[in-house]
C-alpha cells in the first residue's frame, strides 16, 4: 500500500550458513582444494604446463601414470599431453610419449622420473639438475622450462626402509618435498600413500609417515593405501605380492583424478619449504668451522677418523668430511645432551637435520645415516640410502625427528658415516652442515 514500508523477506540463516547434523546453523564448507589447482587452470587457460613425479616402479609406463594422462587428455582435447620417462642408464629422459594429440598449439609436459627399485633420493645427487631443474630429454624438448612446474608428485614407499618409524618415512619424504619446491616455488604438491603388500602388513610406518608428511607440508595426500585396505586388500587388483595390476592401476588412477581433478575450486597452497629458512639450532659449530685433530668442537667420534674437506663443500670454508676405519661397523660423530641443556628439551620432539654427501663409490647401504637416540635405549634413525637406489654424487638432505622422554638422562644426535653397513675401511661421507631443532621440521641453519 502507498504510503507503508514494505519489509524485506524474513532471512533463512540455515540457507546462508548450512546445518549440522543436528539441525544447527554453522558456516557453509569451504571450497575443495586441490593440488592440481594451478595445473588444470593452465589447461583451461591453454597454456603450456609442467609436471613432475618422483617415483619407482608403481608410477613408470604401464601403470596408473598413464591412465591418468590418458583420462585427462580425453577431457582437454586441445591439449597434447607428453610423458618423459626416466632413463637410468643414460641419467637423463627418454624422448616423449604422446598420449591424445591436443587440437591446439599447447602441451602439458610430464617428467616421470620414476625408476623400478629406487628411492625417493635416487636422483638427489649428480643427477638432480638433469632430473628436476632442467630436465634432459633425448631428443630436445618442445617448449620452454618454466620458472616453476605446475604439480609436483611424490610416489615411493615400496623401497624405503620398512623397519624404519613412521616419523623417519615422513621427515626424508618431506626433505624432498621441500628440496622439489625449492626449485619450483609456485607447484601444487601431492603424495601417494602407496598400496600395502597383499602377503604382509610390513609397511604400515611408511604408509604413515605419507600421511604425516603430507599433513605437515599441506600437499595432498592419495590414500591409496586406505583404498586398498578398504577392498580387503583384494587379490584381484595385484599382479603380485608389491605391483597392482592393470585393474589396480586403474583405481588408482580414477581415485587420483576424482580426488584432485574434479570440482578443485580453490588452490592446496603447500607450506613454504623450512629447509629454505634459518633455524634456531641448538648445537654450535654446525657448519664445522672448528675442528681440531679430526673432531668437529662440541662433538665425540667413534669408528671413523674425521677431517676437514676444503674441496668438497657448500657453505662457509670447509665440510666434514668422515673415514671409517675398518674397525666396526657402525661409525659417526655425535652430539650429545645432558644436564641442563636436555631438560628442558623433555616431553619436545627435536628434528635432527643434515646436508650430506656420499660419494659414488660408496656401495655402503647405511651411509650417511642420522640417528637419534635417548638413554632408554629408544631411538629413530633415517632410511639408509642404497647405492642403486639412493642418492650419491652430490649433497642432499637428510633429517630425523624423535621425542625426548621425560626420564631421559641424555639424548644423542649421530652423523653417521655408516650405521652398519659392513666394517669396511677407507668408506667416506661429507657433512656440509647440520643442525638441531625444537619441533618436527628441519631447518637449514
Amino acid at each position: 500500500m502507498a504510503g507503508e514500508i514494505e519489509l524485506l523477506p524474513k532471512l533463512n540463516i540455515k540457507n546462508v550458513f548450512g546445518v549440522d547434523a543436528l539441525g544447527f546453523p554453522g558456516l557453509m564448507p569451504s571450497p575443495k582444494q586441490s593440488s592440481t589447482f594451478r595445473l588444470t587452470r593452465g589447461w583451461e587457460e591453454s597454456r603450456d604446463t609442467w609436471v613432475i613425479i618422483d617415483g619407482d616402479s608403481t608410477s613408470i609406463s604401464g601403470t596408473w601414470l598413464p591412465l591418468l594422462i590418458a583420462t585427462a587428455a580425453a577431457v582437454y582435447t586441445n591439449i597434447t599431453f607428453k610423458i618423459y620417462y626416466w632413463n637410468d642408464g643414460n641419467n637423463n629422459y627418454d624422448a616423449g610419449v604422446v598420449i591424445g594429440p591436443g587440437s591446439g598449439s599447447v602441451t602439458c609436459h610430464v617428467f616421470s622420473s620414476s625408476v623400478a627399485g629406487r628411492q625417493s633420493t635416487k636422483n638427489f645427487g649428480s643427477q638432480f639438475n638433469a632430473a628436476y631443474s632442467a630436465p634432459s630429454v633425448n631428443g630436445g624438448i618442445t617448449g620452454t622450462l618454466p620458472t616453476s612446474a605446475d604439480w609436483i608428485v611424490l610416489n615411493h614407499g615400496h623401497n624405503e626402509d620398512v623397519t624404519a618409524a613412521p616419523e623417519s618415512h615422513a621427515l626424508q619424504k618431506l626433505c624432498v618435498l621441500d628440496t622439489l619446491q625449492m626449485r619450483h616455488p609456485g607447484a601444487g604438491m601431492c603424495v601417494v600413500s602407496q598400496n600395502p603388500l597383499r602377503d604382509t602388513d610390513t609397511e604400515r610406518n611408511n604408509a604413515l609417515g605419507s600421511r604425516i608428511a603430507a599433513q605437515l607440508k599441506n600437499a595432498s595426500l592419495i590414500d591409496v593405501t586406505g583404498l586398498y585396505q578398504s577392498l580387503g586388500k583384494n587379490p584381484v587388483y595385484y599382479a603380485d605380492n608389491t605391483h597392482p595390476n592393470a585393474a589396480g592401476y586403474q583405481l588408482i588412477a580414477d581415485l587420483i583424478w576424482q580426488q584432485e581433478f574434479l570440482s578443485a575450486a580453490s588452490f592446496r597452497s603447500p607450506l613454504e619449504p623450512t629447509l629454505a629458512q634459518m633455524g634456531k639450532s641448538l648445537v654450535t659449530n654446525g657448519d664445522f668451522a672448528s675442528i681440531t685433530g679430526g673432531v668437529p668442537d662440541g662433538m665425540t667420534i667413534v669408528g671413523c677418523t674425521g677431517a676437514a674437506d676444503t674441496t668438497n663443500f657448500e657453505t662457509g670454508t670447509q665440510g666434514l668430511q668422515l673415514t671409517s676405519d675398518g674397525a666396526t661397523a657402525i661409525s659417526y660423530v655425535q652430539w650429545e645432551f645432558t644436564g641442563n641443556s636436555l631438560k628442558r628439551l623433555k616431553n619436545k620432539f627435536i628434528t635432527l637435520a643434515a646436508r650430506v654427501f656420499i660419494p659414488s663409490g660408496n656401495t655402503d647401504s647405511a651411509a650417511g645415516q642420522l640417528l637419534l637416540q635417548g638413554s632408554d635405549g629408544v631411538g629413530w634413525r633415517g632410511w639408509g640410502q642404497t647405492q642403486t637406489g639412493g642418492a650419491r654424487g652430490g649433497f642432499f638432505w637428510m633429517a630425523v625427528t624423535g621425542r625426548v622422554t621425560d626420564n631421559a638422562t641424555f639424548m644423542r644426535a649421530r652423523l653417521h658415516c655408516s650405521n652398519g653397513g659392513g666394517a669396511t675401511a677407507g668408506r667416506q661421507v661429507t657433512f656440509d652442515r647440520y643442525g638441531i631443532f625444537v619441533g618436527s621440521y628441519p631447518y637449514d641453519i
